[in-house]
């Protein structure tokens, strides 16, 4: 009996390459199901922002004290998270903020007050809507076609 040899290399050949390619797509089946998990967390971790930010324009100038400095806390960690590129300008804004309230009502910043954090911030949340979930949202608030009588 004679072994057909071409034929067990065939064979071993086309083992070894089904194998090959069954562990390229697993590997990218993995690769992709990680990236899935890392912006679904991205966008949890984006949703919290967006509360944070929503929170902290709601009490930042309202006098208490606590809740600013507690959503200002909880914006700065979750921006590093979030938008670190965005951390720097509003890490300083919020510790301007709190500059604004210690300081006496005659001796306040200028250019710190609930329009300019509202500003800063709304135009962080609308980043967060575009780098995040991929959307762009315009989150102005300008109201001048709104009244206009027919």
């Amino acid at each position: 009996m004679e072994i057909d040899w071409t034929n067990i290399v065939a064979t071993l050949t086309s083992a070894m390459l089904g194998g090959w390619i069954a562990s390229r797509i697993a590997t990218y089946q993995t690769q992709a199901t990680v990236r899935s998990n890392e912006q679904n967390q991205k966008q949890e971790v984006a949703r919290d922002l967006l509360e944070a930010i929503d929170s902290f324009i709601h009490v930042a100038y309202r006098g208490e004290s606590s809740e600013r400095q507690r959503h200002s806390r909880r914006i700065r960690t979750l921006c590093a998270l979030v938008l670190p590129s965005e951390f720097e300008e509003i890490n300083n804004h919020l510790k301007k903020v709190e500059a604004w309230h210690r300081a006496e009502s005659n001796d306040r910043p200028r250019g710190m007050g609930i329009s300019a954090t509202d500003k800063l911030l709304s135009a962080t949340k609308q980043r967060i809507f575009l780098d995040v979930f991929n959307q762009r949202l315009d989150l102005s608030n300008d109201t001048d076609n709104t009244n206009s009588a027919t």
